[in-house]
């Protein structure tokens, strides 16, 4: 139950957005609401900022000029030298709450004219009074709508999910059903010479009663955010946060063309703002709890609610959702989320990082196959390997394979069958060097550094090695000893790599 929005006779939204909205106002970072019309996002804005007694202006960006925000410039001023305008009602510096609505139905050559008032608060070098500026938008696909500039979109700190009256439950249906707002039937005692009555004291003292109760939140919620932010449980959220940006890049750039997603890249500015919902969530949803006794969920889960709600995913998609990266990005969270408990384990948070992050599918198989890392950690990561292209795993997936025969239940049951498929039958055999010329007289060196091989996979890897570095030198004709050198150096490299998976120690002779 949201108290202090029901307060407002705002209806529908469950307790974690009304916190995540509330938490933009003690920073004043903005926020973009994404909702089906009619949902009552304008009406949200205004109500809060009337309850705050903020002084307020809504612009239609799809239609406001640059006149209706700044005025026209004064004549005197102009003849003076100076850059001045003159201001009305509607211009926007004396405003303290802007709302911004339709903001993709902006044209993108006009989206830019927004970016500075958004972030900076400010309009061609002139400062605003605004602390506060919220946004709002109909899902990608409405008619008329627009794709957004990423910048654009980076401008917003907070991204709410606002939800339609068919989503709410049967109670909010019900109190939006039976609530006249300020707009609704303009008309009503028209032909009855019904004046409007000023406000009785019985709703002047509610709403007295409502602007100190979420003054009195803010408060709070601001004094808790100073405090939180010289924690050193706080502190540890920038570590956290440079791990989840490694993590969720690496995460959601596919290696298979045909499953190519947008992958997502936090940038400084981004991070930034996350760090502050963080920090700013919780701190508003521990004033809510001693306010309104509601209940407190774990530290945990208040940072996964924040970073979920600053991460623009989806919202040049139609109906503003990309399950993929939401998906993704609850999954990174998962893996990393050991991080915040106190008898935490920063070995296993690590290697989940590492499995995450690393390039070196040998090193990722070298983890899975010996550490206990958690079953949704390892599935992930062996998918992960599976889509791998870019090179060829043959000789990992028969290794794999081979331990799975002795131990069963290493590898998961859904990897085993995309592991046979993945072998490639001329990478397996063993492929003998051929030596020519003077080169020749290494041959029986070369016989027995393959002979050294504890199986037929380390024969293939020392076969595949030395042809390598047959190549590789000045002249294959006329084999040298530094060559030879060169290529037992290689081939323990590479062996060293795979007897790891295996916890096997050793290293071949020249």
């Amino acid at each position: 139950m949201a108290e202090v929005f029901d307060s407002l006779g705002i209806w529908g939204l469950p307790k974690k957005q009304e916190i995540m909205m509330l938490q933009s106002l003690i920073t004043g970072d903005p926020l973009l609401m994404v909702g089906r019309h009619g949902g009552a996002k304008t009406k949200a804005a205004k109500d809060i900022a009337k309850a705050l007694r903020l002084n307020f202006q809504s612009y239609d960006a799809s239609k406001s000029m640059f006149e209706d925000m700044l005025g026209l410039p004064s004549p005197k001023a102009m003849q003076e030298g100076r850059m001045e305008y003159i201001s009305s009602p509607i211009t926007c510096w004396d405003k303290e709450f802007i709302f911004i609505d339709e903001v993709n139905r902006a044209l993108p050559e006009l989206q830019s004219k927004w970016l500075e008032i958004i972030r900076s608060r400010e309009v061609m070098g002139f400062k605003l009074n605004t602390k506060f500026i919220w946004g709002a938008m109909n899902p990608m696909g409405y008619e008329g709508t627009n794709m957004m500039d990423e910048a654009y979109i980076g401008r917003f700190a907070s991204f709410i999910d606002f939800p339609s009256v068919l989503e709410m439950n049967n109670d909010d249906r019900i109190e939006i059903i039976d609530s006249v707002g300020m707009d609704d039937a303009p008309a009503l005692g028209f032909w009855l010479n019904d004046k409007k009555e000023p406000k009785d004291d019985t709703e002047q003292e509610k709403d007295l009663q409502v602007h100190r109760k979420i003054i009195a939140l803010l408060t709070l919620a601001t004094e808790n955010y100073i405090l939180m932010s010289k924690q050193m449980e706080f502190n540890k959220i920038s570590s956290f946060l440079s791990r989840f940006a490694k993590s969720i890049e690496a995460r959601t750039s596919s290696t298979d063309t045909e499953k190519k997603r947008e992958k997502i890249e936090l940038d400084g500015r981004r991070l930034g703002y996350i760090r502050r919902c963080i920090i700013g969530y919780r701190a508003m949803e521990i004033a809510h709890s001693n306010l309104y006794m509601s209940e407190l969920s774990s530290f945990e889960d208040s940072v996964k609610e924040a970073i979920l709600g600053s991460i623009p995913v989806g919202i040049n998609a139609e109906n503003a959702i990309d399950d993929f990266a939401e998906t993704q990005l609850k999954n990174v969270f998962d893996q990393l989320k050991d991080f915040f408990l106190e008898d935490k384990d920063l070995v296993k948070v690590n290697l989940n990082y590492e499995l995450m992050v690393s390039p070196d599918p040998i090193r990722k198989a070298e983890i899975l196959i010996n550490e206990d890392i958690g079953k949704i950690a390892k599935n992930s990561a062996w998918t992960r390997i599976m889509e791998e292209t870019s090179i060829d795993i043959s000789i990992l997936c028969m290794l794999a394979l081979n331990i799975e025969s002795v131990n069963r239940g290493t590898i998961p049951p859904n990897i085993l069958d995309q592991m046979t498929t993945k072998i490639d039958n001329k990478t397996i055999k063993i492929q003998k060097p051929i030596l020519m010329g003077e080169s020749i007289k290494y041959y029986d060196r070369v016989t027995d550094l393959i002979t050294q091989g504890a199986n037929k996979i380390e024969q293939i890897i020392i076969c595949n090695e030395v042809n390598k570095g047959i190549k590789n030198s000045k002249n294959e004709m006329f084999f040298t000893d530094d060559d030879f050198k060169v290529i037992v150096d290689s081939c323990n490299k590479s062996l060293e790599k795979i007897r790891k998976i295996c916890r096997y120690k050793g290293s071949l002779e020249a």
